[in-house]
């Protein structure tokens, strides 16, 4: 088993990862510049952890995310989860389908530095 431990940072709002626009007459989501500013800081933390690891995990991947709050507001665990996964496969070039396992844990708020604790687990390869 291969795992990958970092730090990513706390992601944007789900309403601000996405935007539609017309595109030969259809509508279109694509990401907006948070979206795209927070997939490459989040891959920067991949290739890190990939070099720590000194190889890549192959699926199935079994996902494990400790989550520490900006502050007190009401949020949904799960939105906190999409634009993450989406970065750290990216990096991987594998489909996020491909997780097993998932457990988000809200740890609590840090105020100073909101964050996702990342936990990766994959097959030797």
């Amino acid at each position: 088993m291969i795992r990958l431990e970092f730090e990513a940072p706390y992601p944007p709002s789900t309403n601000n990862l996405y935007r539609t626009v017309v595109a030969n007459g259809r509508p279109v989501r694509v990401k907006t510049g948070k979206a795209k500013e927070y997939g490459q800081a989040v891959g920067q933390r991949v290739g890190l952890a990939l070099a720590v690891a000194g190889a890549t995990p192959q699926p199935p991947y079994a996902l494990h995310l400790f989550v520490w709050m900006p502050d007190a507001a009401r949020r949904d665990l799960s939105n906190t989860i999409k634009a993450l996964e989406d970065a750290i496969f990216g990096v991987l070039r594998k489909d996020d389908s491909t997780v097993v396992e998932l457990h988000a844990y809200k740890r609590g708020i840090d105020r100073k530095r909101p964050r996702i604790d990342v936990v990766l687990e994959g097959q030797g390869g």
